[in-house]
């Protein structure tokens, strides 16, 4: 998480299906947790930047950063008043887009990217 401007911003992985935990409906407990893990692993994810509502805590995609595979660990740092530093590791980004559990069998790499908010108000 990181701040600019007295905006909070965070980078985190993004289930490009949605929500996985949908409602239990009329299934046990122990079978709807056994499904959502299921269902999670097995759809695709990207690393996404969000910004946060400090008064509600939720959170609104902005960008998906390149990604896919099993991704979404990234770590951040300033380069300036406006510029921020973005390592993140990723399933191979000219590679298939596989879902979740599908890039953790295969290799993962770092990619870095430069955020620049210089025209964020």
């Amino acid at each position: 998480m990181f701040t600019h401007k007295g905006r909070f911003f965070v980078v985190g992985r993004r289930n490009i299906a949605g929500r996985s935990a949908r409602g239990k409906g009329i299934l046990p407990e122990s079978v709807w947790n056994a499904w959502s893990m299921v269902f999670y692993s097995l759809t695709r994810k990207r690393t996404c930047l969000y910004e946060i509502n400090p008064n509600t805590l939720e959170l609104y995609p902005l960008v998906d950063l390149p990604s896919k595979g099993d991704t979404a660990f990234a770590g951040i740092v300033p380069l300036s008043e406006d510029t921020y530093y973005l390592v993140n590791y990723s399933s191979p980004l000219e590679g298939f887009n596989l879902p979740w559990i599908g890039g953790q069998l295969i290799e993962s790499r770092l990619y870095g990217f430069i955020l620049d908010f210089s025209e964020v108000k």
